[in-house]
Protein backbone atom coordinates (compact mmCIF):
# COMPACT_ATOMS: atom_id res chain seq x y z
CA UNK A 1 0.00 0.00 0.00
CA UNK A 2 1.37 3.30 -0.69
CA UNK A 3 2.40 5.37 2.39
CA UNK A 4 1.96 8.71 2.95
CA UNK A 5 3.95 11.51 4.11
CA UNK A 6 3.37 13.23 7.40
CA UNK A 7 2.45 17.22 6.93
CA UNK A 8 4.83 20.09 7.81
CA UNK A 9 3.48 22.20 10.74
CA UNK A 10 4.50 26.02 10.60
CA UNK A 11 4.51 29.06 12.89
CA UNK A 12 1.72 31.49 11.85
CA UNK A 13 2.84 34.09 9.01
CA UNK A 14 1.66 36.37 6.77
CA UNK A 15 1.69 35.46 3.03
CA UNK A 16 2.35 37.71 0.32
CA UNK A 17 0.27 38.60 -2.94
CA UNK A 18 2.19 37.34 -5.99
CA UNK A 19 3.02 40.30 -8.24
CA UNK A 20 1.77 40.84 -11.28
CA UNK A 21 5.09 39.40 -13.11
CA UNK A 22 6.66 36.97 -10.30
CA UNK A 23 10.10 36.31 -10.06
CA UNK A 24 11.86 32.74 -11.56
CA UNK A 25 11.33 30.42 -8.65
CA UNK A 26 13.98 29.28 -5.83
CA UNK A 27 13.51 27.01 -3.31
CA UNK A 28 15.18 25.30 -0.86
CA UNK A 29 15.04 21.20 0.57
CA UNK A 30 12.07 19.56 1.66
CA UNK A 31 11.27 19.62 5.55
CA UNK A 32 8.93 16.63 4.89
CA UNK A 33 10.80 14.09 6.42
CA UNK A 34 9.31 10.66 6.77
CA UNK A 35 10.03 9.03 10.28
CA UNK A 36 11.32 5.65 10.12
CA UNK A 37 9.39 3.96 12.71
CA UNK A 38 6.09 5.54 12.05
CA UNK A 39 3.13 3.42 12.19
CA UNK A 40 0.76 2.24 9.18
CA UNK A 41 -1.89 4.35 8.51
CA UNK A 42 -4.92 3.20 9.65
CA UNK A 43 -7.15 5.39 8.12
CA UNK A 44 -8.03 8.87 6.48
CA UNK A 45 -11.47 10.23 7.14
CA UNK A 46 -12.26 13.07 9.87
CA UNK A 47 -13.34 11.54 13.39
CA UNK A 48 -12.74 7.68 12.32
CA UNK A 49 -9.49 5.82 12.23
CA UNK A 50 -6.31 8.26 13.31
CA UNK A 51 -4.01 9.90 10.75
CA UNK A 52 -0.87 10.95 11.05
CA UNK A 53 -0.56 15.14 10.65
CA UNK A 54 3.11 16.37 11.63
CA UNK A 55 2.92 13.41 14.40
CA UNK A 56 -0.35 14.83 15.90
CA UNK A 57 -3.85 12.17 15.12
CA UNK A 58 -6.51 13.86 13.56
CA UNK A 59 -10.24 13.14 16.05
CA UNK A 60 -13.47 14.17 16.03
CA UNK A 61 -14.21 16.72 18.80
CA UNK A 62 -17.27 16.05 19.25
CA UNK A 63 -18.50 12.41 19.33
CA UNK A 64 -22.45 13.58 19.05
CA UNK A 65 -25.12 15.44 16.87
CA UNK A 66 -23.41 13.65 13.67
CA UNK A 67 -24.79 14.50 10.22
CA UNK A 68 -25.71 11.86 7.57
CA UNK A 69 -22.79 12.60 5.47
CA UNK A 70 -20.71 12.68 8.10
CA UNK A 71 -22.33 9.14 9.39
CA UNK A 72 -21.74 8.19 5.90
CA UNK A 73 -17.76 9.40 5.81
CA UNK A 74 -17.44 6.70 9.17
CA UNK A 75 -18.40 4.38 7.21
CA UNK A 76 -17.56 4.85 3.90
CA UNK A 77 -19.00 1.32 2.37
CA UNK A 78 -22.53 3.43 3.06
CA UNK A 79 -21.69 5.45 0.37
CA UNK A 80 -24.39 5.31 -2.65
CA UNK A 81 -22.97 4.35 -6.33
CA UNK A 82 -19.33 4.82 -5.12
CA UNK A 83 -18.30 1.50 -6.56
CA UNK A 84 -19.99 2.52 -9.54
CA UNK A 85 -17.88 5.39 -10.18
CA UNK A 86 -14.66 3.86 -9.54
CA UNK A 87 -15.35 1.32 -12.27
CA UNK A 88 -14.11 4.21 -15.12
CA UNK A 89 -14.53 7.43 -16.14
CA UNK A 90 -17.82 8.11 -17.26
CA UNK A 91 -18.49 9.84 -20.69
CA UNK A 92 -18.35 13.88 -20.61
CA UNK A 93 -17.84 16.59 -22.80
CA UNK A 94 -14.39 17.31 -24.27
CA UNK A 95 -12.68 20.24 -22.95
CA UNK A 96 -9.04 21.33 -22.34
CA UNK A 97 -7.16 24.37 -22.00
CA UNK A 98 -4.21 22.73 -23.65
CA UNK A 99 -5.58 22.32 -27.23
CA UNK A 100 -4.72 18.70 -27.08
CA UNK A 101 -5.92 16.21 -28.19
CA UNK A 102 -6.43 14.67 -24.78
CA UNK A 103 -9.50 16.34 -22.13
CA UNK A 104 -8.49 17.49 -18.97
CA UNK A 105 -9.86 15.64 -16.00
CA UNK A 106 -10.58 17.77 -12.65
CA UNK A 107 -9.03 16.96 -9.89
CA UNK A 108 -11.12 19.58 -7.80
CA UNK A 109 -10.31 23.55 -6.74
CA UNK A 110 -8.49 24.33 -3.50
CA UNK A 111 -7.95 27.76 -2.00
CA UNK A 112 -4.37 28.53 -0.64
CA UNK A 113 -2.31 30.60 1.21
CA UNK A 114 1.42 30.14 0.74
CA UNK A 115 3.34 29.94 3.40
CA UNK A 116 6.00 32.60 4.13
CA UNK A 117 8.60 30.53 6.20
CA UNK A 118 12.46 30.81 4.67
CA UNK A 119 12.50 27.51 3.71
CA UNK A 120 9.57 27.53 1.44
CA UNK A 121 10.73 30.06 -0.56
CA UNK A 122 9.60 32.65 -2.90
CA UNK A 123 5.68 32.92 -3.17
CA UNK A 124 4.31 30.32 -6.03
CA UNK A 125 1.29 28.55 -7.15
CA UNK A 126 0.88 25.09 -5.59
CA UNK A 127 -2.16 22.55 -4.04
CA UNK A 128 0.54 21.12 -1.54
CA UNK A 129 -0.37 21.82 1.98
CA UNK A 130 3.45 21.13 2.82
CA UNK A 131 3.54 24.57 1.02
CA UNK A 132 0.65 26.68 1.47
CA UNK A 133 -2.11 26.53 4.41
CA UNK A 134 -5.38 25.08 2.64
CA UNK A 135 -8.93 26.32 3.24
CA UNK A 136 -10.91 25.44 4.96
CA UNK A 137 -9.09 22.27 6.13
CA UNK A 138 -9.84 20.87 10.04
CA UNK A 139 -10.09 24.25 11.46
CA UNK A 140 -12.99 25.66 9.72
CA UNK A 141 -15.32 22.65 10.25
CA UNK A 142 -16.01 23.34 14.14
CA UNK A 143 -16.22 19.56 15.18
CA UNK A 144 -12.62 18.12 14.20
CA UNK A 145 -9.23 18.74 15.99
CA UNK A 146 -5.57 18.03 14.45
CA UNK A 147 -4.91 17.52 18.44
CA UNK A 148 -5.65 18.20 22.42
CA UNK A 149 -3.75 21.38 21.84
CA UNK A 150 -5.34 22.30 18.48
CA UNK A 151 -6.45 26.11 18.28
CA UNK A 152 -9.01 26.05 15.27
CA UNK A 153 -8.52 30.59 15.70
CA UNK A 154 -4.69 30.49 15.90
CA UNK A 155 -5.45 28.66 12.24
CA UNK A 156 -8.00 30.92 10.94
CA UNK A 157 -6.34 33.55 11.92
CA UNK A 158 -3.58 33.08 9.19
CA UNK A 159 -6.72 33.93 6.53
CA UNK A 160 -7.45 36.87 8.15
CA UNK A 161 -10.43 35.43 10.14
CA UNK A 162 -11.40 37.04 13.32
CA UNK A 163 -12.73 35.14 16.34
CA UNK A 164 -16.31 37.07 16.04
CA UNK A 165 -16.35 35.44 11.96
CA UNK A 166 -14.65 31.82 12.57
CA UNK A 167 -18.38 30.15 13.59
CA UNK A 168 -20.22 31.60 10.75
CA UNK A 169 -17.44 30.35 8.00
CA UNK A 170 -17.57 26.84 10.03
CA UNK A 171 -21.21 26.40 9.79
CA UNK A 172 -20.57 26.98 6.20
CA UNK A 173 -17.88 24.84 5.39
CA UNK A 174 -19.66 21.93 7.97
CA UNK A 175 -22.80 22.67 5.55
CA UNK A 176 -20.61 22.65 2.26
CA UNK A 177 -19.03 18.85 3.80
CA UNK A 178 -22.37 17.77 4.71
CA UNK A 179 -23.66 18.32 1.00
CA UNK A 180 -20.95 16.70 -0.67
CA UNK A 181 -19.76 20.45 -1.71
CA UNK A 182 -16.21 20.52 -0.10
CA UNK A 183 -14.60 16.95 0.21
CA UNK A 184 -11.82 15.91 2.63
CA UNK A 185 -9.36 16.89 3.15
CA UNK A 186 -9.02 20.07 0.96
CA UNK A 187 -11.17 20.05 -1.96
CA UNK A 188 -14.31 21.48 -3.60
CA UNK A 189 -15.94 19.96 -6.08
CA UNK A 190 -16.81 22.90 -7.82
CA UNK A 191 -15.71 25.99 -8.46
CA UNK A 192 -18.37 27.82 -7.67
CA UNK A 193 -17.85 26.96 -3.72
CA UNK A 194 -15.00 27.65 -3.65
CA UNK A 195 -14.66 31.07 -4.75
CA UNK A 196 -17.39 31.58 -1.79
CA UNK A 197 -15.25 29.83 0.41
CA UNK A 198 -12.16 32.35 -0.86
CA UNK A 199 -15.11 35.17 -0.46
CA UNK A 200 -14.91 34.57 3.01
CA UNK A 201 -11.51 34.91 3.54
CA UNK A 202 -10.59 38.56 4.17
CA UNK A 203 -6.58 37.78 3.81
CA UNK A 204 -5.53 39.29 -0.13
CA UNK A 205 -3.05 36.13 -0.16
CA UNK A 206 -5.74 33.77 -0.67
CA UNK A 207 -5.62 32.01 -3.98
CA UNK A 208 -7.75 29.44 -5.83
CA UNK A 209 -6.70 26.64 -8.15
CA UNK A 210 -8.55 24.17 -9.79
CA UNK A 211 -6.12 21.15 -10.49
CA UNK A 212 -6.65 19.15 -13.48
CA UNK A 213 -4.91 16.24 -15.07
CA UNK A 214 -4.98 14.73 -19.06
CA UNK A 215 -7.11 11.40 -19.78
CA UNK A 216 -4.65 9.02 -19.48
CA UNK A 217 -3.08 10.63 -16.00
CA UNK A 218 -6.37 10.54 -14.48
CA UNK A 219 -6.56 6.75 -15.68
CA UNK A 220 -3.26 6.32 -13.84
CA UNK A 221 -3.83 7.30 -10.94
CA UNK A 222 -7.71 5.61 -10.47
CA UNK A 223 -5.70 2.42 -11.14
CA UNK A 224 -2.62 2.72 -9.18
CA UNK A 225 -4.39 4.23 -5.87
CA UNK A 226 -7.65 1.68 -6.16
CA UNK A 227 -7.03 -0.91 -4.05
CA UNK A 228 -6.17 1.38 -1.81
CA UNK A 229 -9.28 3.34 -1.78
CA UNK A 230 -11.59 -0.24 -2.13
CA UNK A 231 -13.98 -0.48 0.84
CA UNK A 232 -12.81 2.46 3.06
CA UNK A 233 -13.96 5.00 0.08
CA UNK A 234 -12.11 8.08 -1.23
CA UNK A 235 -10.88 11.21 -0.58
CA UNK A 236 -11.57 14.04 -2.02
CA UNK A 237 -9.31 14.73 -5.10
CA UNK A 238 -9.46 10.64 -5.84
CA UNK A 239 -13.46 11.11 -6.26
CA UNK A 240 -13.23 14.30 -8.06
CA UNK A 241 -10.95 12.69 -10.96
CA UNK A 242 -13.20 9.56 -10.65
CA UNK A 243 -16.31 11.53 -11.44
CA UNK A 244 -14.33 12.70 -14.96
CA UNK A 245 -15.97 15.98 -14.97
CA UNK A 246 -14.19 18.91 -17.14
CA UNK A 247 -12.64 21.57 -15.28
CA UNK A 248 -14.77 24.43 -15.10
CA UNK A 249 -14.12 27.48 -17.63
CA UNK A 250 -13.05 30.99 -16.91
CA UNK A 251 -10.05 30.73 -15.01
CA UNK A 252 -6.23 31.47 -15.84
CA UNK A 253 -3.40 28.67 -17.08
CA UNK A 254 -0.67 29.20 -14.78
CA UNK A 255 1.36 26.27 -15.75
CA UNK A 256 1.90 22.21 -14.93
CA UNK A 257 2.58 21.19 -10.99
CA UNK A 258 4.69 18.31 -10.57
CA UNK A 259 2.42 16.97 -7.83
CA UNK A 260 2.70 13.36 -5.64
CA UNK A 261 -0.43 12.05 -4.40
CA UNK A 262 -0.63 10.09 -1.03
CA UNK A 263 -3.61 8.03 -0.42
CA UNK A 264 -4.57 10.69 2.63
CA UNK A 265 -5.89 12.92 -0.49
CA UNK A 266 -3.09 15.40 -0.58
CA UNK A 267 -0.17 16.70 -2.62
CA UNK A 268 3.34 16.50 -2.67
CA UNK A 269 4.96 19.48 -4.93
CA UNK A 270 8.07 19.40 -6.82
CA UNK A 271 9.15 22.41 -4.81
CA UNK A 272 8.85 20.22 -2.02
CA UNK A 273 11.86 18.33 -2.70
CA UNK A 274 13.96 21.61 -4.86
CA UNK A 275 13.58 19.58 -8.03
CA UNK A 276 13.71 22.50 -9.88
CA UNK A 277 17.32 22.48 -10.31
CA UNK A 278 17.55 18.67 -11.83
CA UNK A 279 15.05 19.80 -14.04
CA UNK A 280 17.17 22.71 -15.38
CA UNK A 281 20.33 20.27 -15.50
CA UNK A 282 19.16 16.49 -16.60
CA UNK A 283 15.53 17.64 -18.86
CA UNK A 284 16.18 20.96 -19.95
CA UNK A 285 13.11 22.37 -18.36
CA UNK A 286 12.71 25.60 -16.41
CA UNK A 287 10.51 26.80 -13.97
CA UNK A 288 7.70 30.06 -14.83
CA UNK A 289 7.26 32.74 -13.02
CA UNK A 290 4.44 30.75 -11.00
CA UNK A 291 6.76 28.00 -10.24
CA UNK A 292 5.31 25.63 -12.57
CA UNK A 293 6.23 23.83 -16.35
CA UNK A 294 4.97 25.54 -19.43
CA UNK A 295 4.17 22.46 -21.21
CA UNK A 296 1.87 19.54 -20.62
CA UNK A 297 5.03 17.23 -22.57
CA UNK A 298 7.86 18.77 -20.61
CA UNK A 299 5.93 18.41 -17.42
CA UNK A 300 5.45 15.07 -18.06
CA UNK A 301 8.76 14.06 -18.67
CA UNK A 302 9.10 15.53 -14.57
CA UNK A 303 7.05 13.42 -13.33
CA UNK A 304 8.61 10.63 -15.19
CA UNK A 305 11.97 11.65 -13.79
CA UNK A 306 10.66 11.80 -9.81
CA UNK A 307 8.93 8.58 -10.43
CA UNK A 308 12.32 6.99 -11.09
CA UNK A 309 13.82 8.41 -7.52
CA UNK A 310 12.29 5.35 -5.94
CA UNK A 311 11.45 6.06 -2.16
CA UNK A 312 13.33 9.49 -2.36
CA UNK A 313 10.16 11.28 -1.95
CA UNK A 314 7.37 11.57 0.52
CA UNK A 315 5.05 10.17 -2.37
CA UNK A 316 5.01 6.81 -4.36
CA UNK A 317 2.87 8.39 -7.87
CA UNK A 318 4.09 11.41 -9.19
CA UNK A 319 2.21 13.30 -11.85
CA UNK A 320 2.29 16.27 -14.00
CA UNK A 321 -0.93 18.45 -13.03
CA UNK A 322 -2.81 21.25 -14.89
CA UNK A 323 -2.77 24.59 -12.82
CA UNK A 324 -5.53 26.62 -13.61
CA UNK A 325 -6.14 30.50 -11.08
CA UNK A 326 -10.06 31.73 -10.99
CA UNK A 327 -11.03 34.86 -9.66
CA UNK A 328 -12.00 34.51 -6.10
Amino acid sequence: MPKAGPLCRTKPADATRLPADPPRVRTVSCVRSRPADRPPLAGHRYGTAPRWRGGCKIARARASAISPRQERWRHPSRVDGLTRRLAGPRESLSYTLLGSAERMISAGYYVTLWKSEPWVGPPGLTVSDCLAHMAPDWWGLGWTSSGPNSDPLFEAARFGVTQAQLPALQSWASAAFDAGEFLYPHAFRDVGTAQECARRLPHPGVRLLGLSFTESVAARLLETFRPAHQGSGPPGAYECVAESRPPAAGGSLRGFEIVGYVPTGQFESHRCHSLEADFRAKLGVDLNGWGLVDAVEAAQRCADYVNALEGHTCADLWLPGQSVEYER
